[in-house]
């Protein structure tokens, strides 16, 4: 099971509150917790009191806030002491200022009075007051105008938490057949020489996996990238320019209701990640013991981080490592006079 995070939220005048949280990930805006719908919310005597809808939380790494993009459509950002992040826990001074954004996109400001009330009674100093009121400021502004993360980033984290949610099913006898259907879709737009290659765990009869058909597009020059990626694109394919960090490699991804149904890989030839992806898929195919390793390690770590995909590829990192290398020593034996 995923490890639960505490999240803790005290307000000027004492009043403490907790819930629990999920890790989704962290990035250059900070950490973000995934928060389920009707989760207890807990006051200092250990009473529930209400409950939180789902949300995806923003504990940011440098910023006098923390906000949250919730299932009703609205984001709402707390002008707050920066969240102090530890392993497993956050805590928050909550100033009791809020801007809410509807999904209509209308801006309203809540918590004046009741901030008022505690500057009146002597628990904000006049030089706390004065950052705090710019603070806002600047929040309202970014808010007004989508600044990320509150544009489109915040919205793709919270609508992550189900489509890039790590669930694995048994192994299916249709994926062959699903991955037939995307390469004679595909194939018939690529230069002249290019590859269509079955990869990833669907690619492994017996192996458990992501409902989801990984595909090795090989083309013959890195130069005729540009015309394939143009061509995917128009049959419902996204491309995800930065999400490999090689030029060599561009990840295209398609949706289907919302959930990613298809990953493509595009890669020139003579690729050397394609040509360890081929191997190990061709390891595991054959060697059931290697299989089987694959399978429970890939397995304890996505149930330890079902809604962090960066911690899941980091836990099972060593052992796709191992494979790969002896994926690699078995195809230099098979190839060598």
């Amino acid at each position: 099971m995923p490890e639960t995070w505490t999240v803790s939220s005290e307000t000027l005048d004492g009043q403490a509150q907790t819930w629990s949280a999920y890790l989704l990930g962290r990035n250059e805006y900070g950490t973000w917790l995934y928060v389920p719908d009707r989760t207890p919310l807990i006051n200092a005597r250990g009473e529930q009191v209400d409950t939180l809808q789902g949300q995806a939380q923003l504990m940011p790494t440098d910023g006098c806030w923390v906000a949250a993009w919730r299932q009703d459509g609205s984001c709402l950002a707390h002008v707050a002491v920066p969240p102090v992040v530890d392993q497993l826990s956050v805590r928050i001074i909550d100033f009791g200022l809020q801007l809410r954004v509807d999904d209509d996109g209308r801006l309203d400001r809540t918590g004046a009075d009741s901030y008022e009330r505690a500057v009146a009674a002597g628990l904000v100093s006049a030089e706390q007051d004065h950052e705090i009121r710019a603070t806002f400021a600047d929040l309202h502004r970014q808010l007004s105008e989508a600044v990320e993360p509150f544009g489109r980033v915040g919205w793709c984290w919270y609508s992550g938490i189900t489509r890039n949610e790590l669930h694995f099913v048994a192994y299916d006898p249709q994926w062959p057949a699903r991955f037939e259907a995307a390469r004679d879709e595909i194939l018939p737009l690529l230069p002249m020489g290019s590859r269509v290659e079955h990869v990833g765990s669907t690619a492994v009869p017996g192996l458990s996996a992501k409902d989801c058909i990984d595909i090795a597009v090989t083309v013959p020059h890195q130069e005729q990238f540009s015309e394939t990626i143009a061509a995917l694109e128009s049959i419902g394919y996204e491309t995800r320019p930065d999400a490999t960090g090689d030029p060599g490699h561009v990840f295209i991804r398609r949706l289907t209701n919302g959930r990613r149904s298809h990953h493509v890989h595009l890669y020139h030839q003579g690729h050397q990640n394609l040509i360890e992806v081929l191997a190990l898929r061709d390891l595991l195919r054959t060697d059931p013991r290697a299989r089987d390793r694959y399978q429970s390690v890939k397995l304890a770590h996505a149930e330890a981080n079902p809604y962090d995909r960066g911690g899941y590829m980091a836990g099972k990192k060593e052992v796709v490592e191992e494979l790969t290398s002896a994926a690699m020593e078995r195809l230099h034996d098979d190839n060598a006079p």
